[in-house]
Formats: structure tokens, C-alpha cells, sequence
């Protein structure tokens, strides 16, 4: 009787007209499966949550250094060299985070490099300025009749102008130097001269009188 919450079975006996049943309670006839399907939901959700724990230990241990690339390349981008991808893993994300430092560590040297060209080349330029102001100066002073100063300058760049002006200013010193000297000689050729009149007269007149 179901309803009763029984399971009755019988079956009869042919040779001494009897019956054979049992009956068995629902409770103990459901409750094996009941448990089993109580113990295949409790697998059922443990597979399910150590699946979703070890998946999320798998996604994160991939996702976190990902991550951490995609915010160094970001400060990168910004322009902040200085950062560093700490990975700890030693799988294909490992060995591309080291790449990655590595290449920044390199162009950090690149960097560096360039800074310090740019930097001594505008310390070779701010000297070149000031030697050809003084080149200027020198050249002034010369075009105002200074012949005693000389140019100085020890550079490449300008060696060749500096030996030709310094020679142009020792030709125009030997030149003056020899204009000078005729202009002396020139006068003491004139006194020779002079001298030589004034005697002639001298005695022109000396011979006048005692005529």
C-alpha cells in the first residue's frame, strides 16, 4: 500500500495454498537512494568548487604576470624607465618577463648613451660659441689697427682660419715692419741730401764773395 508508505509484494504457493509477501517500509526502501544521490550532489559540488578554485589559481597565476607587463609597458609608454617585471614563475610568462627586462635594460643603456652624447655635445658647442666670439673679437681689434694679438684657439674646427688669420696678422706685422724701415731709410736719405745742398750753397756763396 503506498499510500500508506509500504511496499507490499506477495506471491502465491500452488501446493499448500499459500501466499508469500513481505512488505518493506518507503523510508527504508528510498533511504540507500536518497543517500546516493545525496552523495553524488555533495561530489557534485565539491568537483565543481575544487575545479573553480584550481581554475582560478590557474588563471591568476597567468593573468598576474600578463598583467604586470601590460602595466610596465603602460609606464614605458609614460615614460618611466625605471620600472622592473618581478615574475616567479619559470614558465613561457618567466622567460618573456626576463626578455622583457632585459630589453628594457638595454634600452635603458641606449638611453643613457644618448643623454650623455647630447650632453657633451652641447658642452662642444657652447666652447665652439665661445671661441668664435673671441675669433671675432681678435679680428675687430685687428681691423682697428691691433696687430699684437694673436689667435689662440685649439680646435679642429677651426684650425685652419686660425693659422690662416694668425699668418695674415705676421705678413701685415712684416710688412709694416718694412714700411717703417724705408720710410727710415727714406728720411735719412733726404738728410744726406739736404745736408749735401746746404754745403753746396755754403760754398757757392764763400766763393761769391771772394770773386
Amino acid at each position: 500500500d503506498v499510500t500508506e508508505g509500504l511496499y507490499i509484494a506477495h506471491t502465491p504457493i500452488k501446493e499448500r495454498l499459500w501466499t508469500f509477501g513481505t512488505v518493506v517500509f518507503m523510508e527504508d526502501f528510498d533511504a540507500p537512494i536518497n543517500q546516493m544521490w545525496s552523495l553524488l550532489l555533495l561530489f557534485t559540488v565539491i568537483i565543481f568548487v575544487v575545479g573553480y578554485i584550481y581554475a582560478y589559481f590557474i588563471t591568476t597565476d597567468i593573468t598576474l604576470p600578463v598583467h604586470d607587463l601590460m602595466k610596465s609597458s603602460q609606464q614605458i609608454a609614460d615614460g618611466d624607465m625605471s620600472h622592473v617585471v618581478t615574475v616567479a614563475t619559470s614558465d613561457e610568462i618567466g622567460v618573456l618577463a626576463n626578455i622583457f627586462n632585459r630589453m628594457m635594460n638595454n634600452l635603458r643603456s641606449s638611453v643613457e648613451d644618448i643623454h650623455t652624447f647630447a650632453q657633451s655635445r652641447a658642452v662642444e658647442k657652447k666652447e665652439l660659441q665661445n671661441n668664435i666670439k673671441e675669433l671675432a673679437r681678435i679680428v675687430e681689434n685687428t681691423a682697428h689697427g691691433d696687430l699684437t694679438q694673436t689667435v689662440n684657439i685649439q680646435r679642429e674646427e677651426l684650425s685652419q682660419l686660425v693659422a690662416a688669420f694668425n699668418k695674415m696678422v705676421e705678413d701685415l706685422r712684416k710688412l709694416i715692419h718694412q714700411i717703417k724701415e724705408a720710410s727710415l731709410q727714406i728720411s735719412s736719405g733726404g738728410s744726406e741730401i739736404l745736408a749735401t745742398a746746404q754745403e753746396q750753397s755754403s760754398g757757392s756763396s764763400q766763393q761769391a764773395a771772394a770773386v
